[in-house]
């Protein structure tokens, strides 16, 4: 009998878990505009740039950024789906080179950030890759989105202790 309802218990929580798990794909395209001048401080920089980049690092390489509100209760991940490169131009590879070792895939970050009593999903996608000995710059991707429910603290069925006798009795 312990057996069978420690099955029933088992298929309960794994359908359950199937359920809770969602997933969201969304299209981008970055519209890369080349090389730009900016300044820091009282000197400049040459920079390679899209529409909307981010710079959050010192190594002058911009990233993508997307903020969505999340559900404290659930746990995210972001993973790219269909991503096409392009190669970079002579002026854009002369300015990587030696910056950075790039990998096979874009690197992408994902933090759950709190404020002001508000969750959100923070991704970041740095859109170089190396294939085979040359940097490429990502062009258009479809970015997952999964969502997984975090498992909920069990009470205990002994939680609370109780005398035995009352001190008012």
């Amino acid at each position: 009998m312990k057996y069978k309802i420690f099955l029933f218990s088992f298929f309960l929580i794994s359908v359950s878990v199937l359920y809770a798990q969602t997933e969201q794909i969304t299209s981008h395209n970055l519209h890369w505009k080349g090389i730009e001048k900016t300044y820091i401080g009282t000197s400049s920089i040459q920079i390679i740039t899209f529409d909307s980049a981010g710079y959050p690092s010192e190594n002058h390489l911009p990233y993508y950024h997307q903020r969505i509100n999340c559900d404290p209760k659930f746990s995210y991940s972001a993973e790219l789906k269909n991503p096409v490169y392009i190669p970079l131009t002579i002026e854009e590879n002369a300015l990587l080179a030696g910056k950075n070792s790039f990998s096979t895939v874009p690197e992408i970050t994902s933090d759950v950030l709190h404020a002001r009593g508000s969750c959100f999903l923070n991704i970041s996608i740095l859109p170089f890759v190396n294939i085979g000995g040359n940097i490429q710059k990502l062009q258009s991707f479809d970015l997952q989105i999964s969502k997984l429910s975090l498992p909920q603290k069990v009470a205990s069925l002994n939680s609370r202790i109780y005398a035995a006798a009352s001190v008012l009795a």
